[in-house]
């Protein structure tokens, strides 16, 4: 039982035909399909890493947030690997969003 529905809900809410029209309202240019372009001209898509054996319980948070994108037109993937290749990976800049535990460099 909640205490107040509309506190509980307000920023979990999920709305997948507002999520599709953020992009375009943000100022993308968009493809007749409505998936939104990069600076570049190609559809926008994430490289997310992880350190795979620090981030077991994100695993489901990200495929939750790889769903979602894909409804705003928004393609993802999802890296996990071992600690020495995503800091190396990271350094390299060689990806769009990292997922770790802690503060570290």
């Amino acid at each position: 039982l909640l205490q107040n529905e509309q506190l509980a809900r307000q920023f979990a809410g999920h709305d997948p035909a507002q999520a599709g029209a953020l992009p375009g309202g943000l100022g993308y240019e968009c493809e007749s399909n409505g998936v939104p372009l990069g600076p570049d001209g190609e559809p926008i898509s994430l490289d997310i890493i992880a350190v795979a054996a620090q981030c077991p319980d994100r695993i489901e948070a990200l495929e939750l947030l790889r769903h979602q994108s894909a409804e705003m037109g928004i393609g993802m993937t999802q890296r996990f690997q071992d600690g020495t290749l995503v800091y190396d990976t990271k350094f390299a800049n060689q990806h769009d969003a990292m997922v770790r535990l802690g503060m570290r460099d």
